[in-house]
């Protein structure tokens, strides 16, 4: 926190409160050797519930947000974790409005020319990315709806809150992350397309995405299974199958021998219409005899 001769910090965070008191002092904030103050007190003004003192200062943030990353980045996930709906969409549009420098998926940092990595730029997505992690965290999937419509995230960042929602046995939470990590993205496809040196969309862009997001999901099914967490498994498998079923190009992940790791006996959690669900699906032969005689038990649901 800094200070001024005019204006202390406990002055300031007296004034919090007062929105009244706060609009009358933000000419003497706004000052040189007081304005560093306004990203913990925008930081404070959303964890205590301090709304109008919120609207009074975001636009003052925002307007010198390479000077606020951190606060920035802090109010985003202290809007979930508190549940501050009132203030939410409007923080979330701002943030929407930030630059995001370099590549796509270089959002959790950024180089300047001298290959040095760039410290004062505004990262939007690593920002979105922690409110995303509190979403999860905080098992809000309204927040989290929030949260992925704020940007296209990339598979990375989608996949890890999809680990961290298998990790705490959440399979609603679970269950909108895989579809997100599932939806096709114009920003993803080109990202994929300027890493491989693809000039067009053909099936090479396609397997790429499959494979990447098959990856994720596949962690993922092994922390559900190693925790026994099988709603987990049942919302997760029909993804990984979509990814890897049918595809040539797809042959070792099929062949890993991961999709056999799990027993008869534990599949008693995947249900009947699932199974025929699978079935529909262009899956390897042995997992299709699997689901044949998970169909064939009478007290399967």
């Amino acid at each position: 926190m800094a200070s001024s001769t005019s204006l202390t910090e406990s002055q300031l965070e007296q004034a919090l409160s007062k929105p009244e008191e706060i609009k009358r002092l933000l000419p003497n904030i706004l000052t040189p050797e007081t304005v560093s103050n306004i990203g913990w007190m925008l930081e404070e003004s959303v964890l205590h519930g301090h709304t109008e003192t919120y609207h009074l200062l975001a636009p003052e943030v925002f307007s010198r947000s390479e000077k606020f990353y951190d606060p920035i980045r802090h109010a985003a996930a202290e809007a979930i974790i508190k549940n501050r709906d009132d203030i939410i969409d409007d923080l979330f549009s701002r943030i929407s409005a930030l630059p995001n420098p370099g590549h796509y998926e270089d959002w959790l940092y950024t180089v300047d020319d001298d290959g040095l990595i760039a410290e004062k730029e505004v990262r939007r997505c690593d920002i979105i990315g922690l409110a995303l992690c509190a979403a999860v965290e905080y098992g809000s999937i309204p927040a989290l709806r929030k949260v992925l419509g704020i940007d296209e995230l990339p598979v990375y960042m989608v996949g890890t809150a999809l680990e961290a929602a298998t990790r705490l046995h959440d399979a609603d939470m679970a269950g909108v992350l895989v579809q997100e990590l599932m939806r096709d993205k114009a920003q993803v496809t080109r990202y994929i397309m300027q890493r491989c040196g693809f000039e067009v969309v053909d099936e090479r862009v396609e397997l790429e995405l499959r494979i990447e997001r098959a990856r994720h999901i596949v962690d993922c099914l092994k922390i559900a299974q190693g925790g026994m967490v099988f709603d987990v498994v049942a919302v997760l498998l029909p993804h990984y199958l979509e990814c890897v079923a049918g595809h040539p190009g797809c042959e070792m992940m099929q062949q890993s021998g991961f999709l056999y790791l799990l027993s008869p006996a534990e599949y008693k959690y995947v249900s009947r219409d699932l199974c025929k669900k699978l079935l529909n699906c262009d899956i390897p032969v042995r997992f299709r005899g699997l689901l044949y005689s998970l169909l064939e038990d009478e007290e399967r649901k």
